[in-house]
């Protein structure tokens, strides 16, 4: 659950969905799940965050906040369950048209945002197989590195406004 929104007028219900979703599910399955999974010979947990989820999103404050949730809470879990069955990966797709509503916002966007949109078909393929060569971080996509790259070397302040001219042009 995502969206681009104005914090500041942005349904409270939907809100608490993504939260719901993103966070809260993630986490309680988890839960519920390891040890059902330690039973096993090998298990594999996929959490799904985003490209969002490495760095603040003006108008997509809360869906960025909830995939960084789901990036440190995927790598710390890894790290508890070492020595397990369990294998714990995250996934860090960039755009990805999954709806109509998403086509026509990713329109509005730069070439070169638009540039890095992969088929979901794709990104999920190369989900499962970096899962099962236990890869904890998987960032689909040339351009999707090359911008995780830059983003741990060009400092935020830099950052945030171009992300957020280029946001706002979706709730324009």
């Amino acid at each position: 659950v995502g969206g681009t929104m104005d914090f500041s007028g942005a349904n409270v219900e939907r809100l608490n969905r993504m939260i719901m979703l993103n966070i809260r599910a993630t986490t309680l399955l988890s839960r519920l799940m390891v040890p059902e999974l330690m039973k096993n010979r090998e298990a594999y947990v996929l959490n799904v965050s985003s490209m969002a989820g490495f760095y603040p999103v003006p108008y997509k404050s809360v869906y960025a906040a909830s995939k960084a949730y789901i990036y440190s809470f995927s790598l710390s879990l890894s790290e508890e369950l070492k020595g397990t069955a369990i294998r714990v990966s995250v996934l860090h797709p960039g755009p990805m048209v999954t709806t109509a509503d998403i086509a026509r916002r990713l329109e509005k966007h730069s070439w070169i945002a638009r540039k890095s949109v992969l088929p979901v078909q794709k990104v999920a393929r190369i989900a499962v197989r970096s899962m099962f060569k236990n890869r904890p971080v998987i960032i689909p996509g040339f351009l999707n590195r090359l911008f995780y790259r830059l983003m741990q070397v060009i400092p935020a302040g830099y950052i945030l406004p171009v992300l957020s001219k280029n946001i706002s042009r979706e709730i324009a």
